[in-house]
């Protein structure tokens, strides 16, 4: 079934993803809510003991996704994602040493996390209403911490595994600031411009799970 789950999630998307290259949003629609329950069920069966906060991290992205879909869904999917970086968050806590995290990865995170934020949000600030604007804050403040605890797992756990993991959380954040220009900023132009978003959040996604299989191994 492990086997089968894998392939189900790269079926679903590479064909999301071709959805998303020729802006065909039946297709898109079509294949999106698959792609999360199919990575859900390839962790199920690849770990001996499934943990709790990997399916409700996956759970919270999920309906992120499918409220998404909808104009309406936007803010509140926002909430949805940010309950699922807490879950990441959580995840990565137990392997953190602060002890072995250099103090200069804090500055680091901070000039390289920092005027990103401020720049993106600053860029869309007149698109949005002063409520979404706030909601987008916090969460692209939430996602930023999530990266932060993804490279200190890294730092405090150095291997294949915690390397994944981060790669995954960084192409996340990347995926969520396109995502913010694409939805908001109607006059800057993506190059395919949900193909970006989604080829992006797809490999976070892998990677980070990929990447938790292998640290319960």
């Amino acid at each position: 079934m492990r086997v089968v789950f894998l392939i189900l999630f790269w079926l679903a998307a590479l064909v999301h993803l071709y959805g998303s290259f020729v802006n065909n949003k039946r297709i898109r629609n079509a294949t999106k809510w698959l792609i999360l329950p199919s990575l859900l069920g390839y962790y199920m069966f690849s770990v001996s003991t499934p943990w709790w906060l990997v399916i409700m991290a996956l759970l919270f992205c999920w309906v992120g996704d499918l409220l998404l879909m909808h104009k309406k869904g936007f803010t509140l999917g926002g909430f949805s994602f940010s309950f699922g970086h807490f879950c990441f968050i959580a995840i990565f806590l137990p392997q953190i040493r602060l002890a072995a995290v250099p103090w200069y990865t804090y500055l680091l995170l901070a000039l390289v996390y920092g005027p990103t934020l401020f720049f993106l949000l600053r860029s869309l600030k007149a698109y949005a209403s002063k409520r979404t604007f706030v909601a987008m804050c916090a969460y692209m403040t939430v996602n930023a911490l999530m990266n932060a605890m993804a490279l200190m797992q890294l730092i405090s756990l150095p291997c294949l595994a915690t390397s994944l993991v981060f790669a995954g959380a960084v192409l996340f954040f990347a995926s969520d600031a396109m995502v913010l220009v694409v939805r908001l900023h109607r006059t800057k132009e993506l190059w395919r411009q949900h193909f970006l978003v989604m080829l992006t959040y797809i490999l976070a996604k892998f990677f980070i799970v990929q990447g938790i299989i292998l640290l319960s191994l």
